[in-house]
């Protein structure tokens, strides 16, 4: 059954060939691009890139000026989260918020049944709900920033590249004459510079600097201030200790790191919040998971415990390194994303 749907196009070659075999499966096919905030302009290169790729396969375009929303929204929980000592994803807010939040009502606005986009995940349904799965191609699998998707966001969602290799993505960029075929790939978080610390403190005020202390709470150095450091962090600490020390916890109120000898940067268990099941049955009982609490780390078993206060504590069989607030943990059964939350 053919339908009308909207990709969102990042200007790059994964959504790009999202939208090519979308349109010649015989889809109507329309582009959109989010209009960002940087902290210098806008993503005026990346909307050219997109524009000319729609040119190329006869289809409108269509751009979705997201700006104010962006900054609102994303970069300024980028920054609060990292004054308050911790350390965010911003990718994953801006899926919930943005990508299948603002971009998805705007392809329904336009009278399209779903928003299609260049993510490695695959959408299953069965048992009248959706499900959402790990990539089979691990090395690309994004499932650890889609974990928040709700049945209605799932619903109306495509993820035309779940079957594919990178290989298989370029080569098919490079035989439809995609403009952006020879484009790389994005590494970095779109609005940030490399320099994370000094674009924080031009957006609210420069930090203080404060204590290092040890585990028993003994002052052993100065800090720069907390938006320096990040949990596990070795290298860049600023001061000679004697042996290999580790930042095992910042806390913004007393505005002290504490570092932590070897071995004391693993942690057996964590809390998290801001949680969301897509495999509800899971949602008000204990369940043991595979667990992943970074982008692209390893997975941990572990026992997952809901709690009366809408969080869950996670103990795990084997202890996770540098287990950071504000990123994301994600549980899996398999392949199949059960939920996540966000680490307290």
């Amino acid at each position: 059954m053919m339908s009308k749907i909207m990709v969102g196009m990042s200007g790059g070659v994964d959504s790009s060939v999202a939208a090519a075999l979308l349109l010649k499966q015989g889809h109507e096919i329309f582009g959109v691009t989010l209009k960002l905030w940087k902290e210098n302009g806008d993503n005026r290169s990346e909307i050219e890139d997109a524009k000319s790729v729609c040119d190329a396969l006869g289809i409108r375009h269509f751009v979705l000026d997201a700006e104010q929303e962006f900054k609102n929204i994303i970069v300024e929980n980028f920054i609060n989260d990292y004054r308050q000592g911790r350390t965010p994803n911003p990718c994953v807010l801006c899926n919930k918020k943005i990508k299948f939040g603002l971009m998805l009502d705007f392809a329904l606005q336009q009278g399209c049944q779903y928003i299609a986009t260049g993510h490695y995940i695959e959408k299953q349904y069965y048992d009248n709900r959706y499900h959402l799965l790990q990539s089979e191609n691990l090395q690309k699998d994004q499932s650890y920033v889609l974990y928040h998707l709700t049945q209605h966001q799932l619903e109306h969602s495509m993820f035309p590249l779940v079957s594919y290799s990178k290989e298989e993505i370029r080569q098919m960029a490079v035989e439809w004459n995609l403009p952006v075929a020879q484009k790389a790939d994005s590494q970095d978080i779109c609005f940030l510079p490399k320099d994370y610390a000094g674009f924080i403190e031009r957006q609210s005020a420069p930090m203080a600097s404060g204590n290092f202390i040890n585990t028993s709470g003994e002052i052993i150095g100065t800090h720069r201030g907390i938006l320096h450091y990040t949990i596990g962090q070795r290298k860049g600490l600023g001061g000679t200790f004697g042996k290999p020390m580790f930042v095992t916890k910042i806390n913004a109120k007393e505005n002290t790191i504490t570092l932590g000898e070897a071995g004391e940067e693993f942690f057996s268990s964590l809390t998290a919040y801001d949680l969301n099941f897509i495999e509800n049955e899971y949602e008000n009982k204990p369940f043991y998971a595979d667990v992943m609490v970074r982008y692209k780390s390893k997975r941990y078993r572990g026992l997952v415990t809901p709690c009366q206060d809408k969080t869950v504590s996670i103990v795990f069989d084997e202890s996770p390194r540098a287990v950071t607030p504000g990123q994301a943990v994600v549980f899996y059964q398999g392949r199949h994303v059960i939920g996540g939350g966000t680490i307290l």
